[in-house]
């Protein structure tokens, strides 16, 4: 398995491990080596009781803009395909599966030049480029979105897709949609596994009028996590007793009490959401990397599964008034959640295993 640089590619893996160790697969993790993949595989509650050999993989990022760090990387991911073509040819893997990403190229170019099957995942509603690059030498790409969505593909390529969602964890899928937990509703915001300055701000500017009505679970990420710590201290207690601050915690111990949340358009976390049926409204990363931040949300607005802010229509009095219109109507919440629990499918982890025990 082959994944790395963000808990979005791990994740996943990690569950799939799980599974296939119980029917008996041996499982080496290459990875980025980076101090997010190296704590994730170490203590997240996905990892324990795995029996992993994780590896990591020499390679360099390349930025679609002119950097002189990208001779460099070149260089990096010329040593690194030869360490990985050599690890590959020493482990002798019956079967190579990619999340994409920088770290999973040149793992995935090394399988194929040593007739390893190569099979991939792609998690967001477009390819990332190291399995655009991949897609012609893969036998199966498994995608999360629903078919049409990738229609715009060759057909050469979309002939090998196989629509599986996403792996996520059981656990989601028992927070009971909307069911009220506390007297006061409560809101989840997150940035993702990093966090994200732009929401943090967003949320910043307008939190005693939040804390006025509701209950926050705010993930702000390390970045942010002092400033707003310090934020939180200086705020009235019966404010400061509402709002709830990590820099992070795994979702599934807050989304069961969440009748509201505001996050990322990342794909792990919208098929998170979508697992445990939740309303959401998205704030997509302006300028990640083709734009796939952007293109999930506009596939989940375009189905009725999400509340869409970018643009003009982002501001701190825009996100509270939306905020405010959507705690108002459960009506408009229920449908979102239903409409988001659609894109679920349970059997992720077992149609992705099967087929690479097969």
């Amino acid at each position: 398995m082959v994944g790395g640089g963000t808990a979005g590619h791990i994740l996943p893996l990690l569950l799939l491990a799980a599974r296939l160790q119980r029917k008996g697969a041996e499982i080496f993790l290459l990875h980025s080596g980076s101090q997010q993949d190296r704590a994730l595989l170490h203590h997240h509650p996905y990892a324990r009781g795995l029996n992993l050999r994780s590896l990591i993989v020499p390679a360099g990022k390349w930025r679609r803009y002119f950097d002189f760090r990208n001779l460099w990387d070149l260089l990096v991911n010329l040593v690194g395909f030869f360490y990985v073509f050599f690890l590959l040819l020493t482990l002798r893997p019956q079967v190579v599966l990619s999340k994409g990403g920088y770290v999973g190229f040149l793992p995935g170019l090394a399988a194929y030049c040593l007739r390893i099957p190569l099979f991939l995942h792609e998690s967001d509603s477009v390819l990332g480029l190291s399995n655009r690059l991949l897609a012609y030498l893969a036998q199966k790409i498994f995608v999360a979105f629903p078919l049409e969505t990738y229609r715009s593909l060759p057909p050469a390529i979309r002939r090998k897709l196989i629509s599986t969602g996403l792996p996520v964890s059981d656990v989601l899928r028992q927070a009971t949609p909307l069911r009220r937990y506390a007297a006061t509703p409560t809101i989840l915001i997150t940035g993702g596994s990093q966090g994200a300055r732009q929401i943090n701000d967003l949320i910043s500017g307008i939190l005693p009028q939040l804390l006025n009505k509701y209950r926050l679970f705010h993930l702000s990420g390390k970045l942010d996590y002092p400033e707003l710590k310090e934020r939180r201290e200086k705020l009235p207690a019966v404010l400061r007793d509402n709002y709830e601050l990590h820099s992070f915690k795994p979702l599934q111990t807050l989304l069961r009490q969440a009748d509201l949340v505001i996050s990322r358009a990342g794909a792990t976390t919208i098929f998170e959401l979508a697992a445990a049926g939740k309303p959401v409204i998205l704030i997509p990363l302006p300028g990640s990397a083709n734009r796939h931040q952007e293109k999930n949300a506009h596939q989940l607005a375009k189905r009725g599964a999400a509340l869409v802010l970018t643009g003009r229509k982002l501001s701190p009095p825009a996100l509270l008034d939306t905020i405010r219109r959507l705690m108002t109507r459960e009506a408009a919440r229920t449908k979102l959640a239903q409409k988001i629990k659609a894109l679920d499918n349970p059997q992720a982890i077992e149609t992705i295993s099967r087929f690479l025990l097969n």
